[in-house]
């Protein structure tokens, strides 16, 4: 027990919260010119209305940093009302803060940014049967919006899509409803850009353009320590799964199908990071929340292995190390 108890800190939400303030505190210094300041290119929504390129550093890192406090509080939110994952919501808060601030593309706003609390809430209405239509068109309309913003995020529409008519019960209604939902955001968008700028041909081949603009796969891997850092959290990623999998049946349902849906995108996610090069890093807007829900409440269970904090301890050392390469 005293090793346990020895490391019991790393998952307080007090050493959490300093740990935040020394990423964030990078974060804005690597910003000021120490990292190459890439303008929001395309973001299909804004296409032809704002000029993405001509937003300056500092209004694109405080809008960054606006959304993304949103994002963090609707995660705790979400925590709270249906996922219950880890023992403390704040905690999920701070650690979803740390992975997110760990690649430092994302202290700059992109389409990503907007993208995330888009698909988080997306998730959430995907999991709740009340009001069933409305719920399930929420959850649609929300995740087609979100691809909108980022068109990577495309990928999530078949798994919410389907997780949804799980919660609907697969009723044609439902399905109707559904494909509805999913066509809405595009109609309108597309309206406004025929009465407008009579390019919804143009725009639909840019659409498609980006969605297939994938690689084979491969990682940026700009040091040592990011290669090390991503070896690690391989590593801690493949642990948690095995852990949690291993007791699944005992969780509640709605927790327990909440942790599978999580994952599943998790997963999904990190495959568009593979094969989207260019978005890796903005794409970790996206991948954040569910690793954080997965990471929370690995070290929340009591029938793993008493090394965990210890894992995460290592983990968040490297994440430090790799932020100082970054200065270099």
């Amino acid at each position: 027990m005293g090793k346990e108890s020895r490391y019991k800190f790393v998952s307080s939400p007090f050493f959490l919260g300093l740990y935040l303030i020394f990423m964030l505190v990078t974060s804005f210094i690597l910003s000021d010119g120490q990292i190459n300041f890439t303008p929001a290119k395309w973001i299909p929504i804004f296409a032809g209305v704002i000029d993405t390129e001509s937003i300056s550093t500092t209004i694109s890192v405080l809008t960054a940093v606006a959304i993304i406090s949103f994002t963090a509080f609707s995660l705790y939110f979400v925590n709270e009302k249906i996922f219950s994952c880890g023992k403390s919501s704040s905690s999920l808060f701070l650690i979803y803060l740390i992975l997110l601030l760990s690649s430092p593309e994302t202290i700059f706003l992109s389409g990503a940014t907007v993208a995330a609390p888009l698909f988080l809430w997306s998730l959430y209405y995907s999991m709740i049967t009340k009001e069933g239509d409305k719920n399930l068109f929420m959850a649609l309309f929300l995740i087609s919006l979100a691809t909108l913003f980022d068109f990577h995020s495309v990928v999530l529409i078949p798994f919410i899509l389907y997780y949804s008519l799980v919660t609907s019960s697969f009723a044609l209604r439902g399905i109707l409803v559904a494909v509805g939902a999913i066509l809405v955001p595009y109609i309108l968008l597309f309206s406004f850009r025929y009465l407008m700028f009579d390019d919804t041909s143009l725009f639909a081949e840019l659409l498609v353009t980006d969605l297939l603009s994938f690689s084979s796969p491969y990682i940026y891997l700009e040091s040592v320590a990011k290669i090390v850092l991503i070896i690690f959290m391989v590593l801690i990623i493949t642990r948690a799964l095995i852990s949690i999998f291993s007791i699944i049946n005992r969780y509640k349902v709605v927790k327990s199908i909440g942790l599978v849906r999580n994952i599943s995108l998790m997963l999904v996610l990190i495959g568009a990071m593979l094969i989207y090069r260019e978005s890796q890093g903005m794409l970790t807007n996206l991948l954040a929340l569910p690793l954080s829900f997965i990471i929370v409440e690995y070290l929340s269970l009591k029938s793993t292995n008493r090394y965990r904090r210890v894992e995460f301890f290592v983990l968040l050392i490297l994440i430090v190390l790799n932020r100082v390469a970054q200065f270099v």
